[in-house]
């Protein structure tokens, strides 16, 4: 029987139907002190959404490069992983050890039997306070900057929304895409988001609510954010296909 993706959060295990060809299989920690280790409906409907718009991509195209911040369950780097997107997932160490590299452990061997195509994916603890922070040497461990930043459910606290931002902007360039999937649940919280990211230089834009699957997540309070930086003094930006 098909997993209602409307009712999930009390599953220890749950299948998410990707594709025709790939469904991952996701462990949770629904008891757990931390809100990583389940998985929120802002991280189904960027799954959706990512697969929808990238799946045409051409079979012969250079693996691009994706990091996902706050991943918890780790649905929106394996989703890119499936696309055929070098990806890293990170969260907090103890999310890490709790279900990150778990899950992907798992899911990696079922993409490559689903899709012997799919691209390498790798787990990495990250603090975005620590590396906001950190000098550029300390930073090592992760490209200069990525094709893709994605992130779901990482807009909750006034307090972080500023080092999260910091984090995007370090690891991506005006070529980058960013995806931020969030519920709203506090008009301020999000307001303040849009407005620091402008201020921290990204063109800030919401990504039209007919191009998500909403009705089959169950949530029609999801959007997702797409956040471009702008052309900085010695930036290039990325021409390429």
């Amino acid at each position: 029987m098909a997993t209602d993706m409307t009712d999930t959060k009390h599953l220890t295990t749950f299948d998410f139907p990707l594709s025709p060809n790939l469904t991952l299989m996701l462990n949770q920690k629904n008891n757990s002190h931390s809100h990583g280790t389940t998985v929120w409906d802002s991280a189904k409907v960027l799954a959706y959404y990512l697969y929808d718009t990238l799946k045409k991509q051409p079979a012969n195209r250079t693996p691009r490069t994706c990091i996902e911040l706050g991943s918890g369950c780790g649905l929106g780097g394996l989703t890119m992983a499936a696309l055929g997107f070098d990806s890293v997932v990170t969260d907090l160490q103890s999310v890490v050890d709790d279900v990150l590299r778990d899950n992907v452990s798992r899911n990696d061997w079922l993409m490559r039997q689903a899709l012997p195509t799919c691209a390498r994916i790798s787990v990495a603890a990250l603090d975005w306070v620590a590396f906001s922070a950190a000098e550029v040497s300390e930073t090592t461990g992760f490209l200069p900057w990525y094709d893709y930043v994605l992130g779901s459910d990482c807009v909750y606290s006034m307090a972080l929304i500023g080092p999260f931002l910091d984090c995007v902007r370090r690891l991506s360039i005006a070529g980058s895409t960013v995806l931020i999937s969030l519920e709203r649940r506090d008009n301020e919280v999000v307001e303040r988001f849009v407005q620091v990211a402008k201020d921290k230089g990204f063109d800030v834009k919401q990504v039209s609510k007919r191009l998500l699957r909403l009705k089959e997540v169950g949530n029609t309070d999801v959007e997702i954010w797409k956040l471009k930086r702008r052309r900085g003094e010695g930036e290039v930006k990325r021409t390429d296909g």
